[in-house]
């Protein structure tokens, strides 16, 4: 089952990247790709901060985890305006 998300995501994420899909298809691609984003982000820092009965390692896990994650999301986000100015330079000129 894993396996079949991975694949979804990972679709996802590329589609939002490329410049050949068309402009609609990569907007919707977007939303749900920050969607799982968002609530995995908003889950861990619940997680880390709400979590008083887990340890300490847990925590300072959960709280890497979330660093990584929104790290990547930024990254992901500079790519979709990235290939969004690509895209727009490119119907303007």
């Amino acid at each position: 089952m894993d396996i079949i998300y991975e694949l979804i995501f990972l679709g996802l994420t590329d589609t939002t990247q490329n410049s050949k899909v068309p402009r609609p298809i990569r907007i919707v691609a977007a939303i749900l790709v920050s969607i799982i984003f968002i609530i995995s982000i908003i889950t861990l820092g619940i997680y880390v901060v709400v979590a008083v009965d887990q340890g300490i390692l847990k925590r300072l896990i959960s709280a890497f985890l979330l660093l990584v994650i929104a790290g990547y999301y930024i990254y992901l986000l500079k790519a979709i305006t990235k290939t969004n100015k690509k895209y727009l330079n490119k119907n303007n000129d």
